[in-house]
Order: structure tokens, then C-alpha cells, then sequence
């Protein structure tokens, strides 16, 4: 199954909604939309507005690929299930949200936690092929975890022994 998250935000996402809607039938999986507050009428997919925190974990855990919207919540409950994700930002200026997400979908974009689409949902049909297929590998999250606490403890490190050193210097 692909599991479409758009969210809790109290905007519509019709941009996304209709893409998915439209990509859906050239694949065999499932699509299942959780469409929160966007009121669209899909076709192709099954959907609900809404699910509760435990229905939406089993929904994840029972998907195959992610498709959410850029909000860090639904960013995080996908990547921290090890799910391929592709995020898509909300845009204030269409009305989709009131607070930019490009920052958040650019970070874990940049980190190769997720997939992403930026300024045209065009080529989301290929990032899910290729996600479904093992053509774009992602970065495994609790990989990315170890390797950012093993530099958190190496700046400390890091800081102590200049620190100490610097006060060696001055006796």
C-alpha cells in the first residue's frame, strides 16, 4: 500500500490530492489518502480525513512508501518507521498552509531521508517507481541517528580537549 499523509493543517492541499489521484492508476498497489481538511473527491484511491494516532501507525507499518506533506510530524512518524518517503511542501502563497515547510522538506531532503518535490508535482510518479523499485535509496534513520550522536560526542570531545588544552596553556 501507499499511504498518502496530508496531515491535521486546516488548508486544503488540492495540488496534492489531484496528483495523487492521477498517479494512482499507473500502479497496482493500493493508495490510501489520510486527506485531513482537503475536500476532494478521489477517484482512484481510498480515503479518510482523518485517523486516530493508533489507526495512522498501523496504516504506516502496513504501507510500502510514504507520500505526506511537508510537516515535520508526518515527516518524522515516516522516516522514524524506516518507510520511503516523499514529501511534498505546502505553499502560503497557494493557500495550502500558513507557515512555509520548504525548510523542513529541504533538511531531510539534503540529509537523503526522504524523497521530494519542490516546485511541480511532475515527476512524483517517477520518484515512486524509483523508490518502489530500490532505484532511489534513502538514508536508513536510525543509521543517520548513530552517525549524528557519534559527531555530537565527537564535537564534545572535541571542545573538551581544546578547552583543556587552552588551559594547560595558560598555567
Amino acid at each position: 500500500m501507499i499511504l498518502c499523509l496530508f496531515g491535521t493543517n486546516p488548508y486544503e492541499f488540492t495540488r496534492l490530492a489531484s496528483a495523487i489521484d492521477k498517479v494512482a492508476v499507473d500502479f497496482s498497489e493500493e493508495f490510501f489518502v489520510q486527506s485531513g481538511s482537503t475536500n476532494y473527491k478521489f477517484n482512484n484511491c481510498q480515503s479518510v480525513s482523518f485517523l486516530s494516532h493508533d489507526e495512522l501507525l498501523e496504516k504506516i507499518k502496513n504501507s510500502n512508501l510514504i507520500i505526506c506533506q511537508g510537516g515535520y510530524g508526518s515527516i518524522i512518524e515516516s522516516i522514524e518507521s524506516n518507510k520511503p518517503t516523499i514529501a511534498i511542501p505546502r505553499y502560503p502563497q497557494l493557500n495550502e498552509s500558513a507557515d512555509e515547510q520548504c525548510e523542513t522538506v529541504h533538511y531531510f531532503y539534503n540529509e537523503n531521508l526522504i524523497e521530494a518535490c519542490f516546485d511541480s508535482l511532475e515527476d512524483l510518479e517517477t520518484k515512486i517507481t524509483g523508490l518502489l523499485t530500490g532505484l532511489l535509496k534513502l538514508r536508513n534513520y536510525s543509521e543517520f541517528l548513530s552517525t549524528r550522536d557519534e559527531q555530537i560526542v565527537s564535537d564534545i570531545i572535541a571542545d573538551y580537549l581544546q578547552l583543556h588544552e587552552h588551559s594547560n596553556t595558560n598555567l
